[in-house]
């Protein structure tokens, strides 16, 4: 995550909070098949020069090659339908909402559909993810329902969180119980 502070509700302020992009360049130096990014970037705690140059230098340090064309994706987090979706229709390859439900998240891409409509861009051009859901190591079952539910309204991807003390076993758990019943849901 690209926060300056400990977010109390993950951690306690003694916890590490590493800073993201400092991450991803020790990441890119450890594979070659991983596909590395934040899910946000502040941008309003830094110069966007310095920012851009940051994001240029882990792309081109980083697998898989070629470098990103025309640019990394640009992904912009949040539901707020007034000005953060108006500006997902404006600039963003990638959205990213709360998994506040299917029905509310498919009232949201209704919006950002009218948004594109005024700037004159497709709205299919724009990848449709959602941030949480259910638990999916404790409650798979639970999980992948919810996750048809978002497929079938358009969303593309999920993004989760590792919850507990042991992020390596959270991820090793998504490997071996989520991810191919996950893919199986079709194109989200």
């Amino acid at each position: 995550m690209d926060h300056w502070f400990q977010m109390e509700q993950l951690a306690t302020a003694q916890d590490p909070m590493l800073e993201g992009y400092t991450t991803l360049g020790f990441l890119a130096g450890q594979t070659e098949r991983i596909r590395l990014g934040l899910l946000v970037t502040g941008v309003t705690y830094r110069h966007p020069g310095l920012l851009a140059k940051i994001v240029t230098t882990l792309d081109v340090l980083s697998a898989p090659r070629p470098l990103q064309q025309p640019h990394p994706p640009i992904l912009v987090g949040g539901s707020g339908e007034k000005k953060t979706l108006r500006l997902v229709a404006q600039y963003a390859d990638a959205c990213n909402l709360f998994a506040t439900g299917p029905q509310e998240v498919a009232r949201k891409l209704d919006v950002l559909a009218g948004h594109c409509d005024a700037v004159g861009r497709d709205p299919a051009a724009i990848r449709r993810t959602v941030l949480g859901g259910p638990d999916p190591i404790g409650d798979p079952d639970g999980f992948l329902a919810a996750m048809a539910g978002y497929a079938a309204v358009g969303i593309e991807h999920v993004q989760v969180m590792p919850t507990g003390p042991d992020p390596v076993g959270y991820v090793r758990g998504l490997g071996e119980r989520i991810v191919l019943r996950l893919a199986r849901l079709g194109p989200a």
